[in-house]
């Protein structure tokens, strides 16, 4: 009987000290995360927040269905918009302009991509000439409501239309944000409307 007992408690003493163990790596496992995640948020400018993007696929002004994908190698600005924006759009596109001139020998490395919420006006080719105009090497992007609502998931973020007046008088409420990809795909950071340019800058070239 008092061996049972000591049987008893012996492995029970065991899985003690087997939970305990594990206890251990589980904490020691978040910490490493959480001074991973800090370091990080600490090195860049923008927000921090790296996550892994679904690939998608849009069509760009020559009506080209382009991928997310193709840009792999390469960093990868992107922001949200609509070319009837009255201001927010076009300031940031004048801002990711005078970012890309900063980047000198290195702007074959960063691609910067502005994607239309707003298919019923922005036919790829008005599309196009839109974002031309702030520079050749922009890409512009748009697609049906279902493949803006299949990319809005995949970057958690929400536009609808506001003010609407007749079916072409109206605007639209989106994200502001600039997203940076990196080479890999992966969303990394991301910039509020207002972030000074030197700060995405800096983040660049730290990554190229």
């Amino acid at each position: 009987m008092s061996r049972l007992f000591l049987n008893i408690v012996m492995n029970n003493k065991a899985k003690i000290i087997s939970l305990i163990l594990i206890l251990f790596i589980a904490i020691i496992s978040v910490m490493a995360y959480l001074i991973y995640q800090a370091k990080n948020k600490e090195t860049f400018n923008g927000f921090y927040n790296e996550r892994v993007l679904d690939d998608f696929s849009l069509k760009d002004g020559k009506g080209r269905d382009v991928s997310l994908s193709e840009y792999k190698g390469k960093l990868v600005l992107l922001n949200f918009g609509y070319t009837s924006c009255p201001d927010i759009c076009p300031t940031t596109l004048g801002n990711l302009r005078s970012i890309y001139s900063k980047l000198d020998e290195k702007q074959d490395d960063v691609q910067v991509v502005f994607i239309s919420i707003d298919p019923d006006r922005d036919n790829p080719k008005k599309l196009d000439e839109y974002v031309s105009f702030f520079n050749d090497d922009f890409i512009g992007l748009t697609g049906t409501e279902d493949q803006l609502k299949e990319v809005s998931d995949i970057f958690n973020i929400f536009y609808f239309k506001e003010g609407v007046n007749t079916d072409k008088d109206y605007l639209m409420s989106h994200p502001t944000s600039i997203y940076l990809i990196d080479r890999d795909g992966k969303l990394i950071l991301k910039y509020p409307h207002n972030t000074k340019q030197e700060f995405v800058v800096e983040d660049l070239k730290r990554l190229l």
